[in-house]
């Protein structure tokens, strides 16, 4: 398992970033390479999860994007049916 989180290429990836897709992001690599659910995740980024399930889908994808634009190792894998899960490449 490689730790990203303070890691150069982490850093980058949150600098481009908005504040709500930094909060997602960060969320998602505070567990490791677990995969947290979209409810889960809604409740870190916005303090509730009350119909926010769509917006995650939309974040994840913004945030995928950014991270192909910046040519990232990092990933964002979709756990069908549950929710996501970050990931590291190896290059």
């Amino acid at each position: 398992m490689v730790d990203f989180v303070g890691s150069n290429e982490f850093e980058n990836a949150l600098a481009s970033l908005t504040q709500t897709q930094q909060r997602l992001l960060i969320a998602l690599a505070g567990e490791k390479e677990k995969s947290l659910s979209k409810p889960n995740l809604a409740l870190r980024v916005w303090g509730d999860n009350i119909g926010r399930e769509s917006s995650i889908n939309v974040i994840i994808s913004s945030i995928r994007k950014r991270l192909r634009d910046c040519n990232s190792n990092i990933e964002i894998e979709t756990i069908h049916g549950w929710g996501f899960r970050l990931r590291v490449k190896l290059k």
